[in-house]
Protein backbone atom coordinates (compact mmCIF):
# COMPACT_ATOMS: atom_id res chain seq x y z
CA UNK A 1 0.00 0.00 0.00
CA UNK A 2 2.76 2.34 0.84
CA UNK A 3 4.88 1.42 -2.17
CA UNK A 4 1.34 2.69 -4.24
CA UNK A 5 1.34 5.83 -2.46
CA UNK A 6 4.89 6.45 -2.86
CA UNK A 7 4.68 5.68 -7.12
CA UNK A 8 1.83 8.23 -7.03
CA UNK A 9 3.41 10.18 -5.15
CA UNK A 10 6.68 10.01 -7.56
CA UNK A 11 4.06 10.13 -10.81
CA UNK A 12 2.60 13.36 -9.28
CA UNK A 13 6.07 15.04 -8.83
CA UNK A 14 6.81 13.84 -12.22
CA UNK A 15 3.81 15.93 -13.61
CA UNK A 16 4.20 18.65 -11.82
CA UNK A 17 7.91 19.37 -12.74
CA UNK A 18 6.85 18.92 -16.92
CA UNK A 19 3.99 21.23 -15.54
CA UNK A 20 6.24 23.82 -14.23
CA UNK A 21 9.14 23.45 -17.14
CA UNK A 22 6.04 24.23 -19.64
CA UNK A 23 4.73 27.53 -17.85
CA UNK A 24 8.38 28.51 -17.35
CA UNK A 25 8.94 28.12 -21.26
CA UNK A 26 6.17 29.84 -22.07
CA UNK A 27 7.30 32.85 -19.23
CA UNK A 28 10.90 33.29 -21.47
CA UNK A 29 8.71 33.78 -25.09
Amino acid sequence: ELRRIYRNHMCLNKFLGGLDRNLSSLASK
